[in-house]
């Protein structure tokens, strides 16, 4: 699949996730979209992100700055401006390019957006069973399309590897067994390591519509 064949929330989510990568934080993306897949809001992770463009709202350099929290806060500006958008919240779709925590699956329940999707399992912080917790939670009958094996799900898994190695982080390895579904980019993401690859990539500044279509070849 490559970079013309994806749908715009996820383009938009990938686009956020390398933004992220190249400002120094976890490389992960978030976007609100509707059912037509008209994007809405979109956010970041900004936990380690030096850069200061975006809503000057949105959290930074704060353990709250994930993409979800971020693309939530620009959800709340939009029905500030536009307040008929919360009848339509519960047709809305939350795009994520990693399974969102419990702070992020909390904030879900709380927006009325009825609808998630996420490419990549977090075995160590991924609360989507949250949304089964509970009474009340299963009655508001969120649905859930992840995790999404793929092409997508294997370069978001190989590039977050590879930040998660440069910043000295660490998988368990009881962890890093249970992503063999996404061996390809597990194996990308060591090929990237050794090459240096995707940080020149990063230094030259090169459009995440390039960088996947190379890093498709490379699967």
């Amino acid at each position: 699949m490559k970079w013309k064949q994806i749908s715009l929330p996820w383009q938009v989510a990938l686009s956020q996730a390398w933004v992220a990568h190249c400002a120094g934080s976890l490389p992960i993306g978030a976007t609100i979209a509707t059912p037509d897949e008209r994007i809405i809001a979109e956010g970041r992770n900004r936990i380690y992100d030096v850069a200061t463009d975006g809503h000057p709202l949105h959290f930074r350099q704060h353990f709250m700055a994930h993409a979800e929290q971020n693309a939530f806060i620009s959800l709340g500006i939009v029905r500030h401006e536009q307040p008929d958008i919360k009848r339509s919240l519960s047709n809305y779709v939350l795009y994520s390019t990693l399974e969102p925590c419990d702070m992020c699956m909390g904030t879900l329940i709380q927006s009325g957006i009825k609808n998630v999707q996420f490419l990549v399992p977090d075995p160590m912080g991924g609360a989507v069973d949250s949304l089964t917790a509970t009474a009340r939670v299963r009655s508001k009958n969120i649905a859930v399309q992840g995790p999404q094996p793929g092409v997508m799900a294997n370069i978001v898994l190989a590039i977050f590897m590879v930040s998660m190695a440069q910043s000295g982080m660490t998988i368990p390895n009881e962890i890093a067994s249970m992503m063999m579904p996404y061996a390809d980019g597990l194996a990308l993401a060591k090929s990237l390591l050794q090459s240096r690859d995707l940080e020149q990539f990063r230094i030259k500044q090169i459009p995440i519509a390039s960088v996947y279509d190379l890093l498709v070849e490379r699967l």
